[in-house]
């Protein structure tokens, strides 16, 4: 088993560098393997690479780093990395699928840094400098309305905690996938539970509440000292017209701000088809949010990618 321990006070470490984010996540998803790895640079220095390894397929893995949109960096314990690191870092690790989805702020996430495989991608990233009166002054006149009247109306927000309120939060995202016509939410019941055991001040859950009824919910990571992801929210269709997403992340900025934050990432606003959804990124600028343009390298094994094909077809057949 790979040692962290090394890199823990490396530029760039993140709660998604450390053993215990890798064996939480292999826990839930027994059928994975631990692909972290150390790459001697050809200066002499080791990067790590924190990696899943989520399918085989003959002589061909599919290695992510991270999956489910989180972040997976390569880093050193001293200096930095450059293009040329970079570069070697992909030769020596490419196999049949490789992701590196880099945080935003890694130095790396530029086109220009990215030699092979280089993907755009984008965020929305809302700079809080822990201080959430002017990041409240900075949202929109109907942002602050609509959350004053979700509280007038009775809707209330609390922090959730444990494997019941993730999975109520889980819940809330299957009704949310099945009102945009998909078959489940996008991501797996055993996620929850994974994110439910890990470190409270590492994973943050909020609720919201009607009538006694759950409405709302949202999961947040602060996997720096200084950065939060904001990962997931959902809410009860039915409910729309409350406004609690709106109110949750009000709270869960100004947790945010308290905490020492600077960097707030609200994440991408396309769907799962890669098209940007408008309503989701006017969401996140009546925040005050600004659109950030980014890069990650991607590399498939086009042999690769047809023999998996095939294989699901067979098994699609078969079941």
């Amino acid at each position: 088993m790979l040692d962290f321990t090394p890199f823990t006070s490396a530029p760039g470490f993140t709660f998604f560098h450390s053993r215990l984010w890798i064996d939480t996540l292999l826990s839930a998803f027994p059928r994975w393997r631990d692909a972290s790895c150390l790459i001697r640079l050809p200066d002499g220095r080791d990067a790590l690479l924190p990696m899943l390894e989520t399918d085989r397929l003959g002589p061909w893995r599919w290695l992510e780093a991270m999956p489910f949109a989180f972040f997976g960096s390569p880093l050193v314990a001293e200096g930095s990395l450059s293009r040329a690191d970079m570069a070697h870092i992909l030769h020596v690790a490419g196999v049949g699928w490789l992701a590196i989805n880099l945080d935003p702020c890694d130095p790396l996430a530029k086109a220009e840094n990215i030699p092979t495989g280089m993907t755009p991608v984008s965020t929305h990233i809302l700079t809080l400098a822990g201080d959430f009166e002017r990041v409240h002054a900075g949202f929109t006149k109907t942002v602050r309305y609509d959350v004053r009247r979700a509280e007038r109306e009775g809707v209330t927000v609390r922090k959730g905690s444990g494997v019941g309120d993730f999975l109520a939060c889980y819940n809330l995202a299957q009704s949310a996938a099945r009102r945009w016509d998909m078959t489940e939410s996008p991501f797996p019941r055993a996620l929850y539970e994974a994110l439910a055991v890990m470190p409270s001040e590492r994973v943050s859950l909020w609720l919201a509440e009607y009538d006694g009824r759950l409405i709302g919910g949202l999961i947040n990571l602060f996997y720096t000292n200084d950065r939060v992801l904001h990962w997931s929210s959902a809410l009860q269709p039915d409910y729309t017209h409350l406004n609690p997403t709106k109110l949750l992340q009000r709270e869960a900025i100004r947790e945010a701000c308290e905490r020492g934050a600077t960097i707030y990432n609200l994440g991408p606003s396309a769907g799962f088809d890669g098209k940007v959804l408008d309503g989701v990124r006017q969401a996140k600028e009546a925040l005050g949010a600004q659109p950030y343009g980014y890069a990650i390298p991607i590399l498939m094994n086009p042999w690769a990618m047809r023999a998996r094909a095939l294989r699901d077809k067979v098994r699609r057949v078969l079941s």
